[in-house]
């Protein structure tokens, strides 16, 4: 599932340092965070509060982007995003002062579900963890660090709130394989790595 969650430049987001986020993914695209690697890197990061723009256009930032993919029994939900037309994995939002100002502190699982919650209506409350970064370079150079997570639907019956998701499909790893051409980079790397997930 992908999407950026509408957003104002004057609205409040917050950033990580570049050169620390290189420092900490020494140039891999997908980061795997298991229990551990959390609780080691909890708080490394120097996390600042700033405005939209100012995180889009300052190189020195990276803007804080939550990155939510689902499955139901490893069978990964996909979408065709409104804006994009074409099918995707994932959907994102930023992550805004009020979700915690700590390197990947708990409290970020929280908005990973509401934004689940505002696109997709499910059986049970969406149950979020951690999983990674995804440190994915645009053409134009450093994009937003996305904070990857990941949710276990309980049940395979996930309708769109129709707002931004349609056309709703699980698909296992194989044919997600087939797809990767049709994927944004990002997709691609989530992708290639669904085994650490």
């Amino acid at each position: 599932m992908r999407e950026e969650h509408s957003i104002n430049m004057s609205d409040r987001v917050l950033g990580v340092r570049a050169d620390e986020v290189r420092s900490l993914t020494r140039g891999r695209s997908f980061v795997g965070l298991p229990k551990e690697e959390i609780e080691r890197h909890f708080a490394t990061l120097e996390v600042a509060e700033m405005t939209a723009e100012r995180a889009d256009c300052e190189i020195a930032w990276r803007p804080l982007v939550a990155c939510v993919v689902a499955h139901h029994n490893y069978r990964w939900l996909t979408h065709v995003a409104c804006d994009a037309g074409r099918r995707s994995l994932y959907l994102t939002s930023p992550i805004r002062p009020e979700d915690g100002t700590l390197f990947l502190d708990e409290a970020w699982c929280s908005s990973a579900a509401r934004l689940l919650a505002r696109e997709l209506i499910t059986s049970d409350a969406a149950v979020v963890r951690l999983a990674g970064l995804l440190d994915v370079p645009k053409p134009s150079g450093d994009g937003p660090l996305h904070v990857l997570f990941v949710t276990m639907l309980r049940s395979a019956d996930v309708v769109s709130r129709g707002r931004r998701v349609h056309h709703l499909e699980l698909k296992g790893p194989g044919e997600l394989s087939t797809l990767r051409d049709e994927l944004d980079p990002c997709g691609r790397t989530i992708v290639h790595n669904l085994h650490a997930l």
